[in-house]
């Protein structure tokens, strides 16, 4: 499995996990119903031709042949299921067009970031430092990738610009930094550093914390911005929670349970979280 994100035809970045794009690994196993017709129906059988009626005895009057059975009705098809497969085709059937950006360790175990169509053509290297480069997220315009990586010593955000392949490094905190994502209108990057969320602009400056966690065990991790970039979404231990970027009206978006809730993305129109 390979965790990354699709750039959509209008741009925006969702984060999806791509089950083996490039072949092998996939089940081919239905993910959602959707509006993807299904399979045809099967055909019902034939109807069954009765026996034909016996003959009357012959006689002054014999009586008349018994009439023939009627023939059983034909059984309908069964309706088709909507499906859709869990291979690289179903990005283009959920809408993707554009490019995914994952990382990898496919060349000698050396984590690099790597971009490729949705249909799993035109693989592209990005990176190709001894360091680890990881969790990249496009830019709304699709002309920056926001990425980790301890190429400086720890790990800090960076920008690749797609155009020049030129890096440049957007955060210097001492408790490093990850997991960034880009607000849509592209002033603000978020990301985690210790127990707590933060923003800041792609040019380093106007840093700031957004949420604070307690501790280790109760940090807040993997920020995304609402639809509106009015407020960050994150996740906590087993709950999914949302703050204003003032850091106010701190609320719980999806209730704590036992399991382990992580990674929320918020839908293009702000009305769902995905986790």
């Amino acid at each position: 499995m390979l965790k990354g994100r699709v750039q959509t035809g209008a741009g925006l970045a969702a984060a999806v996990v791509v089950a083996a794009v490039m072949g092998g690994g996939c089940d081919g196993g239905a993910l959602d119903p959707g509006s993807v017709p299904g399979h045809a129906g099967s055909t019902g059988a034939a109807r069954t031709t009765g026996d034909p009626g016996t003959a009357g005895v012959s006689g002054t009057s014999g009586d008349p042949g018994t009439a023939g059975a009627v023939g059983t009705a034909g059984v309908s098809g069964s309706a088709g299921s909507p499906e859709l497969a869990a291979c690289g085709g179903s990005l283009l059937a959920l809408g993707a067009t554009g490019k995914i950006a994952f990382d990898s360790d496919r060349d000698n175990f050396n984590v690099d970031i790597y971009t490729m169509r949705v249909d799993g053509s035109e693989l592209t290297r990005l990176t190709s430092e001894t360091s680890i480069d990881k969790e990249p997220a496009f830019s709304p315009d699709g002309n920056r990738i926001s990425f980790t990586s301890n190429r400086t010593g720890t790990f800090q955000i960076h920008l690749i610009d797609l155009t020049t392949s030129q890096v440049t490094q957007v955060t210097n905190v001492a408790a490093d930094a990850d997991q960034s994502s880009f607000s849509h209108d592209g002033t603000l990057i978020a990301f985690h550093s210790g127990a707590s969320v933060w923003v800041i602009h792609p040019d380093g400056t106007g840093l700031t914390m957004v949420a604070a966690g307690l501790d280790d065990f109760n940090a807040y991790y993997w920020p995304d911005f609402s639809a509106d970039d009015r407020e960050l979404v994150f996740d906590r231990n087993n709950e999914v929670d949302a703050a204003r970027l003032d850091g106010s009206a701190t609320r719980m978006i999806v209730q704590n349970w036992t399991t382990t809730i992580k990674s929320p993305a918020v839908s293009p129109n702000g009305a769902d979280v995905a986790y």
